[in-house]
């Protein structure tokens, strides 16, 4: 039935470790992840006097160090990605919630004001909003 249902693979309880991890390398190298990639996801975003370490979820600014969530998270690694270019709104509800509906869209707007009241502090920073279009990290 798994295999019907779209799965291509499975482990059988109780497996090992080992070959829960050999599995999972397999999978990672025929979906195309590469080493490059790894490096990318644990990498900290250095911005100003700002730091945004992805892995913990934490934003350190010249004033603190804040705990920020999942989807805090990736807005603002998206912003970091797209410094001082335009990311699109619509782009931004798909990668992060799945969808662009109106509801997603207003915790999305409510994630933002969060991220810029935690910035609000570095003068140099500034994410802008480009009405009908989406956002600009400015820094």
């Amino acid at each position: 039935m798994g295999f019907k249902s779209g799965g291509d693979d499975y482990l059988k309880k109780p497996f090992s470790i080992d070959e829960l991890l050999v599995r999972m390398e397999s999978l990672l190298k025929r979906f195309g992840h590469t080493q490059k990639e790894e490096n990318e996801l644990v990498r900290k975003y250095q911005f100003m006097n700002c730091e945004l370490d992805p892995v913990a979820q934490r934003l350190k600014t010249s004033v603190g160090e804040y705990s920020l969530s999942y989807k805090e998270t990736v807005l603002l690694e998206l912003l970091l990605k797209n410094r001082n270019s335009i990311l699109e709104r619509q782009d931004a509800l798909i990668k992060i919630w799945g969808e662009d509906s109106f509801y997603n869209g207003r915790s999305m707007d409510v994630f933002m004001a969060h991220l810029r009241k935690l910035l609000k502090s570095e003068p140099e920073i500034q994410i802008i909003s480009l009405r009908g279009v989406g956002y600009k990290l400015i820094c």
